[in-house]
């Protein structure tokens, strides 16, 4: 696994990601296409990134390649990133793991104006009945085993477990494990 610091630029490419890809064209192929980060976020695993302040992050930018992934980690604060891929070869296998359940309050309030937008005085008092209760959201966690020996954990939000297991069972095929209390 190769990983390079990079200064983030949000329009093109930096010097260090250009020979990035350039030395790495060979390992994981031809770019297929951008996944969407809808909630992943770094926690650990990556020395360099643990000790750099990058847990908890979740400025990611994930790329689908020919062999493997490219992950782009961007700390906008500090105005640093780094990039680094993994290929099928370097996994072990990925397991998806049910985390803590996540409690919302629906907002009565949020919904009454909503529905008085929607239908008038009848709407706001429906809308502020529906939103009456909670929502539990079940949270979860994405473990990359490397033949390095790595664990590299990302933390999922609540509702995209099922989306980041279907994108990575195309790359990583049957190293991916699913669904794991």
């Amino acid at each position: 696994m190769q990983i390079t610091k990079i200064k983030p630029n949000l329009f093109f490419k930096c010097k260090e990601e250009k020979e990035f890809y350039k030395s790495a064209k060979n390992i994981i192929g031809k770019k297929i296409k951008q996944i969407p980060n809808i909630g992943l976020g770094y926690l650990q695993g990556i020395d360099i990134l643990d000790q750099n302040g990058y847990v908890g992050n979740d400025n990611i930018f994930i790329f689908r390649h020919e062999k493997g992934t490219v992950f782009k980690i961007l700390n906008i604060v500090q105005n640093t990133g780094y990039i680094f891929y993994i290929t099928e070869k370097d996994v072990i296998r990925i397991t998806f793991i049910d985390g803590e359940e996540v409690t919302q309050k629906k907002s009565v309030i949020g919904r009454s104006i909503a529905g008085a937008l929607i239908a008038g005085p009848v709407g706001a008092v429906v809308g502020g009945l529906s939103g009456t209760g909670t929502n539990v959201k079940q949270g979860a966690y994405m473990v990359v085993e490397t033949n390095e020996a790595k664990k590299i954990i990302f933390k999922l939000k609540p509702d995209t477990k099922l989306i980041f297991e279907t994108k990575f069972k195309v790359i990583f095929k049957n190293k991916v494990i699913t669904s794991l209390l």
